[in-house]
């Protein structure tokens, strides 16, 4: 009978408890995760392999931006907008909407003069007014032309900066299914 004298400790008998609770526990959560996670791979569809094919772009994206520097903010503003109508008019020759031009608004910074060090001073100097104009569009041989050709408006007093155009295919989740099926 003294072999479980131990037994009459309750500490011990707390312990014992509470590793039975916590492996009792633990085996529901483990089952629980294995029986969702079964669940789960049969409702999946898996592919191996690979495929290929060549598309062409059927959406382009393009941004160009120009600015002004002036002492004055009003003479600068009506030297940006004569130049914005330059570029919009330049646009419409060569091909492209209105409805593919966006306009967002224009950027205002100030210039100030530098001390002997390099560093701002409170004096100010300049304006830089600028203006970027976007074109999305789905004739994408015409903007990429545009694109090229458009530094042509720095002739015309434009100081223009052109980006490379982004292209898109906007029809690629469903190139993706006909080539599973195929």
């Amino acid at each position: 009978m003294d072999s479980f004298r131990f037994l009459r400790n309750p500490q011990v008998i707390i312990l014992g408890l509470c590793i039975a609770v916590a492996t009792i526990g633990s085996s529901i959560i483990l089952s629980s995760a294995f029986l969702k996670f079964q669940k789960a791979t049969h409702e999946v569809i898996t592919v191996t392999g690979s495929a290929n094919q060549s598309i062409t772009s059927d959406y382009v994206v393009w941004n160009a931006s120009f600015d002004v520097r002036d002492t004055d903010l009003a003479r600068g503003y009506k030297r940006l907008s004569a130049d914005l109508e330059k570029v919009k008019q330049y646009l419409q020759t060569k091909g492209i909407q209105g409805n593919e031009i966006t306009i967002p608004q224009v950027g205002t910074q100030q210039l100030y003069k530098k001390d002997e060090h390099g560093n701002d001073t409170n004096e100010l100097m300049d304006y830089r007014l600028s203006q970027s104009i976007e074109v999305h569009s789905a004739n994408v041989t015409n903007v990429t032309a545009i694109s090229r050709a458009i530094t042509e408006l720095i002739d015309q007093g434009v100081q223009l900066n052109s980006g490379a155009p982004a292209y898109h295919y906007r029809k690629l989740d469903e190139l993706k299914l006909e080539m599973l099926v195929t």
